[in-house]
């Protein structure tokens, strides 16, 4: 899951703890990138190990990076140019 703000993490974690409670599940360890998403997720709630298991293996959280939609938008049309310049050498 993924959110453009701190603000919108807090409510991405708050709706899918929401959802989770209707199906009777506990949404329990949530984790972010972002130590302010972090603060706002209650104690008993949070992850408390800085490097969580991801398929029975260690992750080492990454920092947050903010980027701007028109970076995206570019970092998307260059993979997307390498993508065919390779389907077309592939012909």
């Amino acid at each position: 899951m993924s959110a453009e703000t701190a603000e919108e993490g807090i409510q991405k974690y708050r709706n899918t703890k929401r959802i989770f409670n209707e199906l009777k599940m506990n949404l329990r360890e949530f984790m972010s990138n972002d130590e302010s998403v972090n603060r706002s997720i209650p104690l008993g709630h949070r992850a408390e190990d800085r490097a969580p298991k991801v398929l029975g293996m260690k992750e080492q959280r990454q920092e947050l990076r903010m980027e701007s939609t028109a970076e995206r938008a570019r970092s998307e049309n260059k993979t997307s140019n390498y993508a065919k310049r390779q389907q077309d050498s592939e012909k």
